[in-house]
């Protein structure tokens, strides 16, 4: 004996149609790839995909450290707000440290495998020559 599927009152199904290649005039699209059965998958029309956003874990602190947090908002700004900010902003932070680092590494790399170095000197006049040239910049 077969039951009948149970759904929730006002969902009805509709038989899939699949579609051929070559049916209706069809172009093929080149982000469609054919199957083993030379058809076309589904995919919906008219959608982006969307990102969905995430949840930092909240982090617990002092009240005293709260009370200073909201002393310091500017007018308009949320305590949220500033979180995510303050986390954008040391998350650039740490990039830059880890470029800086590398860059250490590979100039280290590169003494420790040619033993050529700049001299105290040399890089004390680079220095001063790009700081005269800020300065000058800045002076208009």
């Amino acid at each position: 004996m077969h039951l009948p599927m149970l759904r929730p009152p006002g969902i009805y199904l509709r038989p899939r149609r699949s579609r051929c290649l070559g049916q209706r005039g069809d172009v093929t699209n080149p982000l469609d790839t054919a199957t083993n059965d030379n058809r076309r998958p589904q995919r919906k029309r008219n959608t982006l995909p969307i990102m969905k956003s995430a949840v930092i874990p909240q982090v617990r602190v002092e009240p005293a450290l709260r009370a200073e947090l909201e002393a310091v908002l500017q007018p308009g700004e949320t305590l949220s707000g500033f979180v995510e900010a303050s986390v954008r902003n040391a998350v650039a932070f740490r990039r830059v440290q880890t470029r800086f680092h590398e860059r250490g590494q590979a100039a280290w790399d590169h003494y420790q495998s040619t033993g050529v170095s700049a001299s105290t000197d040399e890089v004390l006049a680079k220095l001063q020559a790009k700081l005269d040239a800020k300065r000058k910049q800045l002076a208009g």
